[in-house]
Parts: structure tokens; sequence; C-alpha cells
């Protein structure tokens, strides 16, 4: 049996089954809270303050959460990303110094 498939251009009447791309594809939920990583920063405040709410209360629990939350945000906000680009060249002097360096040992 055949599918019915909708034309792409209602005009010419040409009949061509859409391709999924990546780009149209709906992300997973995982991918839009930003992976594993951003699953694990989510939850780290949520546990900081089920956790000290059982053993301090209600007002520490709160300041927990809320300084866990600060913390995660600060380091997010020093650690780059890591599907960042790296440098081609993991060398740390300045080109200068390497074109003086080739030069010498020719």
């Amino acid at each position: 049996m055949r599918e019915h498939v909708r034309p792409d251009n209602p005009q010419t009447g040409s009949h061509q089954p859409h391709e999924t791309t990546a780009r149209n594809a709906k992300p997973t939920p995982l991918e839009q809270m930003g992976g594993s990583t951003g699953l694990v920063y989510t939850m780290l405040p949520i546990v900081a303050f089920v956790l000290a709410n059982a053993s301090l209360g209600l007002t520490a629990a709160i300041c927990t959460a809320v300084g866990v939350a600060l913390a995660v945000t600060g380091l997010r906000l020093v650690r780059p990303p890591l599907d960042a680009p790296r440098p081609a060249r993991p060398c740390r002097l300045p080109p200068a110094w390497l074109h003086a360096l080739r030069r010498r040992r020719l």
C-alpha cells in the first residue's frame, strides 16, 4: 500500500517525500538541558537542598542551595566549554620567537 505524500510544489505537482535533516530534527530533552553536563549542573543545587533540609533545616537548606548554584555558575564562567575549539599549536612562545628558532635550526 502506498502512503499518500503531499507534493512539495502544488503548482508542479512533484511528489518527493520530505527527508528529515539534522537541522529540522527536534532536540531531545537531554540536549535541551545542555547534555549530561547540564543535567549534573541542574541536579547539584537540588540535591544540596534536599540533604541540607533533612539535616540543617529550611533556612540553611535554602542558603546551601543558593551557594551551590552560585558556585556552579562561577565554575561555568571560569572553565571553558568542553566543545570549545582548541588552538592548533599548543606552543606558548610568540610567533616571532618561533620564527627565530626555526631560522636558527636551518
